[in-house]
């Protein structure tokens, strides 16, 4: 498989009610190839379930036993990241569909 350009970073501790838009959300940016690194803080409900029933090749899934907080979490995400850029999205936040091509635009 093609290495990632970019990697969206996703931290979600309990966001069972959001988390599924986040990550479809991220998988559906009008650039690529891109991965999901979701790292799931401890969660108690079943965030980490909702993430892995999309079976899809470009996410990948981290989890820690206990909760370390947000930037510990996200710190976690971005050494397990493979892209040569990385973004990050909040677990109850979505991404426009050209949020990424837009931002590497200008990086560029």
């Amino acid at each position: 498989p093609t290495p990632p350009l970019i990697s969206f970073v996703i931290a979600a501790r309990d966001a069972s009610q959001t988390v599924g838009q986040a990550v479809g959300s991220a998988l559906g940016q009008s650039v690529g190839p891109l991965e999901v690194v979701v790292v799931d803080d401890g969660s108690l409900d079943d965030t980490a379930e909702l993430v892995a029933a999309f079976g899809d090749e470009r996410i990948r899934l981290i989890r820690n036993d206990r909760p370390v907080g947000l930037a510990a979490a996200l710190n976690r995400g971005i050494e397990a990241a493979e892209g040569r850029w990385v973004a990050r999205l909040d677990a109850d936040d979505v991404a426009l569909p050209r949020r990424l091509e837009l931002q590497l635009a200008r990086a560029r």
